[in-house]
């Protein structure tokens, strides 16, 4: 796979379910924004928990409609 100079290459070290984490706080009670709000605040929490680590990049990403949430932890 050819490659342009100073490109770097990700390498998925972990994919974990963290569907429990993105939920925390999160009632039937808030309205849509509220959710969407509390949903995001938690998303930026696991990203920055997980990316406070040297040469890590993290995702968090919904997956099955929904249904779960995998992080997914990189190192270039």
């Amino acid at each position: 796979m050819p490659a342009a100079p100073g490109s770097r290459i990700y390498v998925i070290e972990d994919m974990r379910d963290v569907t429990a984490e993105m939920l925390k706080s999160v009632s039937d009670k808030l309205n849509g924004f509220a959710r969407y709000e509390r949903l995001a605040t938690n998303k930026k929490a696991l990203i920055a928990a997980c990316e406070g680590q040297p040469n890590h990049r993290c995702d968090v990403g919904a997956h099955y409609g929904g249904a779960s949430t995998i992080s997914s932890e990189a190192r270039n």
